[in-house]
């Protein structure tokens, strides 16, 4: 045990007293003082926080000697020690020979015909999956970080919030940054939510005539938007599995966004990352194959880039031939 006990180091010990300080304060972590008191030397005892150190390290120690009592053990030849000794520290040093791609590239010149087929022949690979277009109402992140700060101004205890928080990550959780940096991360954190509470909150007050308009149609968004004075954007199509890529929504977008119909095509109020949106569907796309017209440029470098690669493969192939039959001969590599 004594000799496991100089393997523990302080870092290990002083993370099994974080977790216990946090359990004993109910996801917080107290104070190891706080502890001291209230644990270590109630009920007549007297223990210190170094007693409770030294008996964590002990029971790391244990734990440590458990493992090692536990491992499966088989007997070894010496060959077989000793083959199992150099595979692990023994080094190799190995030749090759490369057959670059790019000099094959420009050898791998297409005919209107061989495009033409390789084209047929890969059409799966060009398929554009099924896509929708959203329009969309935005009420900006940065258009209420006034009403933030107004909100965190009333928050007498907003350091101690801050603390808290820092605390209860653990200081693992910014691990890059300094506690000041990491402060001044949890403040902003607290000024965004604030911000989009406030943003959500806006939104559902200008967004109740909206869903309660019969009938339910995508262009009564058009129309809420024109009365209420706000801008109506349109999103660029996109599919399931990647979601949109000018819209700052959670990646579970996708699947809400697909859900929508005709009859339902409006969603919303939803918090993004930098503020909160109302959608109406615009569109369907089916998927389709675009013409080898439209992606002419596309499909020339696949081609030429599976024609390169196949030149090289037969190169190396010719090579590997040669190659063994000059060892064959007592040549070098």
């Amino acid at each position: 045990l004594k000799e496991m006990d100089v393997q523990i180091s302080n870092e290990q010990v002083a993370q099994v007293a974080a977790d216990i300080l946090r359990n004993f304060g109910r996801g917080r972590v107290i104070p190891l003082e706080t502890f001291e008191k209230q644990v270590l030397q109630s009920q007549g005892h007297r223990f210190t926080a170094a007693d409770f150190q030294r008996f964590l390290r002990h029971e790391l120690g244990i734990q440590q000697l458990v493992h090692v009592a536990g491992m499966p053990g088989t007997l070894l030849t010496p060959q077989a020690a000793l083959a199992i000794y150099r595979h692990e520290h023994e080094e190799l040093v190995s030749e090759l020979v490369v057959f670059p791609l790019t000099n094959y590239l420009s050898a791998a010149e297409a005919s209107a015909e061989e495009l033409a087929q390789f084209y047929t022949n890969q059409m799966a690979r060009y398929r554009i999956p099924e896509r929708i277009q959203l329009n969309y109402v935005k009420f900006e992140l940065t258009n209420f970080w006034d009403e933030a700060d107004t909100q965190l101004a009333r928050e007498t205890n907003l350091n101690v919030i801050v603390d808290n928080i820092y605390q209860q990550r653990g200081t693992n959780f910014y691990h890059d940054v300094s506690p000041e940096q990491a402060r001044i991360q949890i403040h902003d954190e607290l000024r965004k939510n604030a911000a989009l509470v406030a943003a959500r909150k806006k939104a559902i007050e200008l967004a109740g005539g909206l869903f309660e308009q019969e009938p339910v149609k995508a262009e009564n968004l058009e129309r809420w938007a024109a009365e209420k004075g706000l801008p109506l954007q349109t999103s660029a199509p996109f599919d399931r599995e990647h979601g949109p890529s000018d819209l700052a929504v959670p990646a579970a977008f996708a699947k809400s966004a697909f859900a929508l119909t005709e009859e339902e095509p409006l969603v919303g109020p939803l918090v993004g990352n930098d503020g909160v949106y109302i959608f109406a569907l615009k569109a369907r796309l089916p998927s389709e194959v675009p013409p080898l017209e439209s992606i002419r440029d596309q499909v020339v470098s696949d081609y030429t880039m599976v024609q390169a690669v196949n030149q090289a493969h037969e190169a190396g192939a010719k090579f590997y031939q040669t190659l063994t039959n000059g060892l064959a001969e007592g040549k070098k590599f």
